[in-house]
């Protein structure tokens, strides 16, 4: 996406910026971290200079009203936006926050938009109350070439014992175990995999307080998938 469109600085360029965070950075609903309200004020502080440049592009009035209430922001410019009655339809926070795809070193899945998330150079951790995801991943060979899934496995995942379950998808094979975690004082439910492709490993770790959320933590194993390019980006679904 490239909102530049001129060289000059101008009110389109100020809107198409601001459109390309909110489809790309912005979880509709509050944010949770420091990184997403710097990143929610951003967006408010890009349309709030391009409407007095141009007050007749097509604003994006009911998205910008929704972040501007999110940001608990009230000023004269959020009350503008309160008086345009394309503003006034139902928020999408109203339905929940829209799936978002997280890509992290060669791997993608599908979480809750409302996940907040945290990335270090070798882990992706995302969650909201009651559910953890973490995701660490690696290229993977051997003085021959990529190493194949088959082999990755039989190095990683000996430890899930000889009843760990098994999954197959074309190419991609995974190994996981679903078993319980009270190191912390408090019992919860955790689930421990793997994932791989020739040349590609991924490890998983799931933590859920509801015992009713393993078929969750198992599906959400199953759709850890590789992407092309190795990116680690995140994007919305």
């Amino acid at each position: 996406m490239t909102p530049w469109w001129a060289d000059a600085i101008d009110a389109r360029n100020l809107l198409n910026r601001a459109l390309c965070l909110m489809w790309t950075e912005v979880r509709w609903r509050a944010p949770a971290s420091d990184a997403e309200r710097r990143v929610n004020d951003e967006v408010l502080r890009l349309l709030g200079r391009a409407f007095p440049l141009d007050p007749s592009l097509a604003y994006p009035w009911r998205d910008w009203l929704e972040l501007a209430r999110l940001r608990g922001s009230d000023d004269a410019m959020t009350r503008q936006v309160e008086a345009r009655p394309s503003a006034l339809r139902p928020p999408r926070s109203a339905t929940g926050a829209s799936p978002v795809t997280i890509l992290h070193e060669g791997w993608e899945l599908e979480v809750p938009g409302s996940f907040s998330e945290e990335r270090t150079a070798d882990e992706w951790t995302g969650g909201e109350s009651g559910r953890t995801i973490t995701i660490a991943a690696t290229e993977t060979g051997t003085a021959t070439g990529p190493m194949s899934p088959q082999a990755f496995l039989a190095q990683v995942a000996t430890g899930l014992g000889t009843e760990a379950l098994a999954h197959e998808d074309g190419e991609l094979l995974g190994r996981a175990r679903l078993t319980s975690d009270a190191t912390s004082g408090v019992e919860v439910g955790l689930l421990e995999g793997y994932s791989a492709v020739r040349g590609r490993g991924a490890a998983i770790r799931i933590t859920f307080d509801d015992s009713a959320d393993w078929r969750w933590a198992l599906d959400t194993w199953r759709a850890l998938a590789p992407i092309r390019g190795g990116t680690s980006l995140a994007r919305a679904s």
